[in-house]
């Protein structure tokens, strides 16, 4: 169905079936399911909710996972990384409150999904007390074009990359390495559990689906954002937050 068929029957009954494809919100919604989409007003949106959205002539069916006075955020349950565009009024198309899953005849509520911090820090390796410090990898068009702070430290050390390293891309690299981003889908909160157990932090890597040449995030343990790196709304404005971030970050780990 169009976007603009989907406005119109939203306007005219309220609500509207609509067939998802994609496994991005997988496992509280699968390929093949039916959404029922309900007219609810943008102000009614509140996190963990499930919207769908217009991007471009597509409609998206996501997760608000993060709120500004504005817009809203969404992920895929399944996905990684926050979505990288705001939903403003203008793009929102509905609220998705019951699926109908395959071979089912009943509609269900959409299930609730919450990302826990505890149960991905009891997935991460535990690092004892007398092993490496941890690893901190930088892209090297960061450290080209921005200054930061590399002064020495006794549980740090610094790794400056172009590609991958083949250990993350071979997966030996998962359950002891996070990514620091803007999008990244776990709170700060989730960082400092996080601390004790993880070998290496890849910092403002551009984090995306690896079959698009982006920097892997799938391969990652998770990826966290830190309070202090906003949703930017240019590239400018994403990396003058860099410096302030990564100190920052390296506070934090002090504390740990």
């Amino acid at each position: 169905m169009s976007v603009f068929l989907l406005r119109k029957a939203l306007q005219m009954l309220g609500e509207c079936k609509l067939m998802v494809r994609g496994n991005s919100m997988e496992p509280s919604i699968k390929s093949g399911d039916l959404v029922i989409i309900r007219a609810k007003p943008f102000g009614s949106i509140a996190l963990g909710d499930v919207i769908a959205y217009q991007s471009g002539s597509s409609v998206v069916v996501h997760r608000v996972v993060h709120q500004s006075d504005t817009a809203v955020y969404t992920a895929g349950d399944a996905n990684v990384l926050i979505d990288d565009q705001p939903i403003t009024p203008h793009k929102y198309i509905g609220k998705v409150e019951q699926v109908q899953h395959q071979n089912e005849e009943i509609e269900r509520p959409v299930p609730k999904y919450k990302r826990n911090c505890m149960s991905l820090a009891n997935r991460a390796y535990m690092r004892s007390r007398n092993s490496q410090p941890i690893t901190i990898w930088l892209p090297k068009h960061l450290v080209d074009h921005y200054t930061l702070n590399l002064k020495i430290r006794s549980h740090v050390r610094y790794k400056i990359f172009h590609d991958p390293p083949p250990e993350l891309l071979s997966g030996s690299m998962r359950n002891s390495s996070v990514g620091v981003s803007p999008w990244g889908l776990y709170p700060e909160e989730c960082m400092r559990e996080l601390l004790p157990r993880i070998s290496n932090i890849f910092f403002m890597a551009n984090f995306g689906p690896a079959e698009s040449g982006y920097f892997p995030a799938t391969h990652l343990l998770a990826t966290v954002r830190i309070e202090l790196f906003q949703i930017p709304k240019t590239p400018q404005e994403a990396f003058s937050q860099v410096s302030d971030t990564f100190c920052y970050m390296l506070g934090l780990l002090e504390e740990a």
